[in-house]
């Protein structure tokens, strides 16, 4: 049997080392809990809005279809609208005015998380539908 011994500082470098080989080529997702000032993160899944962190609603609020989901945001900040690993295509899709531009379509089957980022500079409601389930829709309510 043979044994060998490493110092501590040569210990926590072959750990790192094996972590950063393990992780090789994927991206960890942002921690969605946590929101910068002045953001708000919207989870966008496969037939779901929930909020994660950063409006005036309880964080882990989730709406279905036939549901809308409010957030609400002082002005001048940012939504992100996360879609993790879809399934099925999305599309955040603004509804009336105020408006926004869309999103891009995220393509389902996605292999990686997708982040759509909105600006509300203006107070205002402004309503929103995923454009490929349109009976699944929310509100960024900003003032």
């Amino acid at each position: 049997m043979h044994f060998f011994f490493l110092k501590s500082n040569e210990a926590l470098f072959l750990l790192f080392l094996l972590a950063a080989l393990n992780a090789c080529g994927q991206s960890l997702p942002p921690d969605l809990n946590h929101c910068a000032a002045q953001n708000a993160n919207v989870n966008a899944g496969d037939g779901y809005f929930q909020i994660a962190c950063g409006c005036s609603e309880a964080p882990g609020t989730t709406v279905a279809s036939n549901q809308s989901l409010s957030c609400t945001v002082p002005t001048g900040t940012s939504v992100n609208f996360y879609f993790i690993k879809p399934k099925e295509k999305h599309q955040i899709v603004p509804v009336g005015t105020p408006s926004f531009a869309a999103s891009q379509i995220v393509n389902g089957s996605s292999k990686s998380t997708v982040i759509f980022t909105v600006p509300f500079p203006s107070a205002g409601t402004y309503s929103f539908q995923d454009g490929f389930l349109p009976t699944l829709t929310g509100q960024i309510i900003v003032h």
